[in-house]
């Protein structure tokens, strides 16, 4: 699982430097994720 947008950043960077061809790249959608990590951005 990607900790942040830099990790999703680097490893789109790193699919396409290695050729691979990509269909979609987004975040997964879904109330429950979307919850959970603004949770996770809460903590002290």
């Amino acid at each position: 699982m990607l900790q942040n947008d830099g990790d999703a950043e680097r490893l789109l960077r790193d699919l396409v430097l290695a050729g691979v061809a990509i269909r979609s790249f987004a975040p997964a959608a879904g109330a429950l994720e979307e919850t959970y990590m603004n949770l996770e951005g809460e903590q002290p």
